[in-house]
Formats: C-alpha cells, structure tokens, sequence
C-alpha cells in the first residue's frame, strides 16, 4: 500500500489527517500531480511539501501521518 493509499482512509476524518488526504486527494485528481501518488519514502514525503511550501503545521502533520504508515505497513 502505498502513502497516498493509505491517507486516502482518513479523507473524510475532521482532523490534521483529513486535511492533508483532502489536499494529496485534491492535487493528484484535480491537478492532475502524479508526484504526490508516487511518494515512497519520508524524505520524498518531506521535500514534495516543502517544494509545495507546505505550512509548518501540515509538515508536522505528514510526518506524524508517515511514522503512523510505517507502523500501519509494518503490522499488515
């Protein structure tokens, strides 16, 4: 399962969480940004928003989403 996989649970959770999968959602369907679907690693995760110009806040928030996705990966 990839990361974008993976936030795409929470688009419809009120949280930190949904806001970034609405944004990942937003990008690769409406803009058309395949980038973000072929993000493979945190460090790929990381400079993908800060080149977007992510908010410090939703930098934190992926990186909390990215420590939960190792976890989610490594228990299925």
């Amino acid at each position: 399962m990839s990361f974008y996989d993976y936030m795409m649970r929470f688009l419809k959770k009120d949280s930190a969480s949904g806001d970034l999968a609405r944004d990942m959602e937003h990008v690769h369907t409406r803009l058309n940004d395949e980038d973000v679907y072929q993000i493979r690693t945190r460090d790929e995760l990381l400079f993908y928003l800060r080149w977007k110009h992510a908010c410090p806040e939703c930098i934190e928030t992926a990186k909390r989403c990215w420590r939960n996705y190792v976890k989610y990966i490594a228990s299925h």
